[in-house]
């Protein structure tokens, strides 16, 4: 009984941490988000980003590296905390983990329902830049969209992990694991998924809610 009891404290405790987290930063990334991205999207990045991972090379390729952070990226921001709350030596990192998991799965989710993009590999409007600078409101669900939630969730479990973890090689793993889905968003699949702003979105919010809930952001 000892590991669902410790699992349900340490929950408690992300949501206590979610409540403490700072506000301001929170709040200026989410007015800086729609503005950055309807300024990459208006310059053609995002329709540039998009050719650029179309002709990088073929779809087997793609596939090939792009798969395992799109997949994975599904579950690992909850199997992170999940085996924080149930490996003793990394328990004093699990509430800090559901808290960025929690928080950035919420945001995300939140922002996606509110908001609607057209993909990157829909036909119309034929024209990539046309597609690109579609932005709009309510016309979109909470698993498609603008924000990347892969960037988001992975991006902010990943970096607080990062943040809180003493050993170096944890460090660098959960770095190259936040790259590594922050490209495969935008150049996987040969850009099949997410527009270049949508994972910049993504990741912003990712290192807002990282500062947020920095221990040394807040005092407990």
């Amino acid at each position: 009984m000892r590991q669902p009891a410790a699992l349900t404290k340490d929950l408690a405790r992300g949501l206590a941490l979610i409540r403490q987290a700072r506000i301001p930063p929170l709040a200026f990334t989410l007015c800086l988000m729609p503005v950055m991205s309807l300024g990459v999207a208006l310059q053609g990045l995002d329709a540039t980003a998009n050719l650029l991972a179309q002709g990088l090379m073929p779809l087997w390729a793609s596939i090939l590296w792009s798969a395992p952070p799109m997949l994975l990226g599904m579950v690992a921001p909850l199997l992170v905390p999940l085996v924080a709350s149930l490996w003793p030596s990394s328990r004093p990192m699990a509430p800090r983990l559901w808290a960025a998991f929690l928080l950035s799965l919420a945001l995300a989710s939140l922002i996606k329902a509110a908001t609607g993009r057209v993909h990157p590999e829909v036909t119309i409007p034929v024209d990539l830049y046309e597609r690109s600078i579609q932005l709009v409101l309510f016309s979109g669900d909470v698993f498609e969209g603008w924000p990347s939630g892969h960037a988001a969730t992975n991006g902010a479990v990943a970096l607080t992990l990062a943040s809180l973890a003493k050993a170096t090689l944890t460090r660098r793993l959960a770095l190259i694991w936040t790259l590594w889905v922050w490209a495969a968003v935008v150049l996987g699949i040969n850009g099949q998924v997410h527009w270049l702003s949508d994972m910049l979105a993504g990741a912003l919010l990712a290192l807002a809610i990282t500062f947020s809930l920095h221990p040394k952001a807040r005092p407990e």
